[in-house]
């Protein structure tokens, strides 16, 4: 899933929603290439990455919790399906965050994605032998 809108990308040319699938499909590489080349952003990367896979794999079970004691013990446990919502919600930020640290890294040339190079290759156009 990229980390765009439906009507993003309805607004964008074919070429520019194949290079961002591209770039998705790129993005471990990228966030390995980041480890070595930019630490810092990469740690930064890292810890949104784990805060967030925290929050949504806590999820899952918290909502079964809350579940099984809304329909055991008192219907007004079926207020804390909200605290799980929230959290899964803050998880799937937290991704998102995460994963523009690695695009925002591409779009600053911090690390080079063979996918860009090959999109700024095509945006010059092709080269004559004699200039």
């Amino acid at each position: 899933m990229l980390p765009v809108g439906d009507l993003t990308l309805n607004e964008l040319p074919a070429l520019a929603v194949a290079a961002l699938y591209a770039l998705w499909d790129e993005l471990p590489d990228l966030a390995t290439q980041l480890l070595i080349e930019r630490p810092a952003v990469f740690d930064r990367y890292d810890r949104l990455l784990a805060e967030a896979s925290i929050r949504i794999n806590m999820f899952l079970p918290s909502a079964v919790l809350v579940i099984t004691l809304a329909a055991r013990q008192h219907g007004l446990w079926w207020l804390g399906l909200v605290a799980c919502a929230a959290l899964l919600y803050r998880g799937l930020v937290l991704r998102a965050r995460a994963v523009a640290v690695v695009l925002d890294s591409v779009a600053n040339r911090l690390i080079e994605s063979p996918t860009m190079a090959a999109v700024d290759a095509a945006a010059r156009g092709p080269r004559l032998a004699g200039s």
